[in-house]
């Protein structure tokens, strides 16, 4: 893969290495990304999503997001959530989570502001990725 003569292990001991949740995107197969991202859970056959990416004018520190996080990430069960994708779900309202998005809109109007301007385009679903430095739908 990208020419580099790594198996896939050691692209992924690299792309790790920029960021936790790096390594998701090298992967062509369907997957829900757990703990700070670098736990890949393959989640078989499901329809093709169409997914947009929108970053923030300003970004978030994230150890800010952090700091500033009450909620300690609790490991939730993925099945409702694999269910939907391979049922063709048309809505994934109140699947999505994200345990530092209370404290990411503490330190910013901007999560709440693409949320709003997200929402009116009726997503599957929508939700802020990571700390706060990006928001897809």
């Amino acid at each position: 893969a990208f020419c580099l003569g790594l198996n896939p292990q050691e692209l992924c001991g690299l792309a790790s290495n920029l960021g936790s949740d790096v390594p998701f995107f090298l992967s062509p197969v369907a997957q829900i990304a757990r703990g700070r991202g670098e736990i890949l859970v393959p989640l078989g056959s499901i329809p093709r999503l169409h997914c947009v990416v929108i970053a923030p004018r300003v970004g978030l520190s994230t150890p800010a997001v952090y700091g500033r996080s009450k909620v300690p990430d609790r490991p939730r069960r993925l099945e409702p959530i694999v269910a939907a994708l391979q049922a063709g779900a048309s809505c994934f309202e109140g699947l999505l989570w994200n345990s530092l998005e209370p404290a990411a809109r503490e330190l910013s109007s901007e999560i709440d502001r693409l949320a709003a301007a997200v929402k009116q385009t009726v997503p599957l679903g929508q939700l802020m990725s990571g700390s706060g430095s990006s928001y897809f739908a």
